[in-house]
């Protein structure tokens, strides 16, 4: 097929570019205007410029495309709500409606499990239900699953949702694992209430495999799945084992776990989020309620859907995985 993948030169968009190249797809990445190719350029047979906001660019992005990987989106855990539907709902309304009239088969959106909230998981599932109160962001990824279900309700095209799990890692990646790696340099990590929560992690890789089965496969249409590392009967980690392998991979001894209580933490958090915004700063406060409350609760999926419906299975243990992600970065 010839796929466009919105959000190419991303950290997940690239490693989805590559996936779907190595799996025999002729992929045209899709990038903002203005912005480098990213890593996986090499691997796209096209790279064009387009702005979720402008609707001709999306029409010409999609002429002679089979299906649409939509990774581009508008990330942030707290500040002004404004971008985040402007580009995550609206846009992604925009795309649809220019892969219907362009003829494309299959969009397949990448959404969060952020829209579940947070409420001890363990083994959940895709159907558990909606949490509008998370954050701005959460809502948009509501919004815009809304969105793609009623074009597949409404025939324009067939449309799968994707979540990938709470933690994605890997190659490239310059965001989560340089600042956890730099923590455990260290020797000590804080954990907030001393909390060991559950946690749901996927290697880029893996994702890159899940959403090509997602647009390759006819029992995908309408549907969503969780696409994560966990092996069929594996023990989900917790975040202290998943700390720990990384620091095992990186030759760094165990860290010393340091217990901050849960309500200093939640405290300083709103403290810090709320006075980051009126005094103007930019970007993302250092400190949110968002990832106070991530730190503290059980935030486990199944990827068991996957792996019956579309036959998925990770091809990287996640051990290995987390291995080839740390050496790349320490290079």
């Amino acid at each position: 097929m010839k796929i466009l993948v919105t959000g190419a030169n991303g950290f997940l968009g690239s490693h989805v570019s590559r996936a779907l190249a190595q799996r025999g797809h002729k992929v045209r990445g899709m990038i903002l205007p203005g912005t480098p190719p990213g890593e996986a350029a090499r691997w796209r047979e096209a790279t064009v410029e387009a702005d979720l906001r402008d609707g001709a660019a999306l029409a010409r992005a999609l002429v002679g495309v089979e299906a649409v990987a939509h990774l581009a989106a508008c990330v942030a855990d707290s500040g002004p709500t404004h971008p985040l539907y402007e580009i995550n709902v609206l846009g992604t309304k925009r795309l649809l409606a220019a892969a219907a009239r362009a003829g494309v088969g299959r969009l397949a959106l990448v959404s969060s499990l952020t829209v579940h909230g947070f409420h001890a998981f363990h083994d959940a599932g895709e159907g558990t239900g909606y949490d509008w109160q998370v954050n701005g962001y959460a809502r948009s990824k509501i919004l815009a699953e809304g969105l793609c279900r009623e074009a597949q309700a409404r025939g324009l095209l067939e449309t799968t949702i994707l979540r990938p799990a709470f933690i994605p890692y890997g190659e490239h990646d310059r965001l989560g694992l340089p600042g956890m790696l730099a923590a455990l340099e260290s020797g000590f990590f804080p954990l907030i209430g001393g909390a060991d929560p559950l946690v749901s992690t996927v290697y880029a890789d893996t994702f890159g495999l899940g959403l090509g089965l997602a647009l390759e496969r006819p029992e995908a249409a309408g549907e969503d799945f969780v696409i994560g590392d966990d092996e069929e009967g594996q023990e989900p980690w917790t975040f202290t084992d998943f700390l720990r392998a990384l620091a095992e991979a990186a030759g760094l001894q165990a860290p010393r776990f340091i217990p901050i209580p849960a309500a200093a933490a939640r405290g300083l958090s709103a403290l810090v989020e709320d006075w980051w915004y009126r005094l103007g700063a930019k970007g993302l406060a250092p400190l949110s309620r968002y990832r106070a409350k991530v730190a503290t609760h059980d935030l486990h999926f199944s990827t068991e859907k996957a792996r019956r419906v579309l036959g998925f299975e990770p091809e990287v243990a996640r051990e290995e995985a987390i291995r080839r992600s740390v050496d790349l970065l320490r290079k």
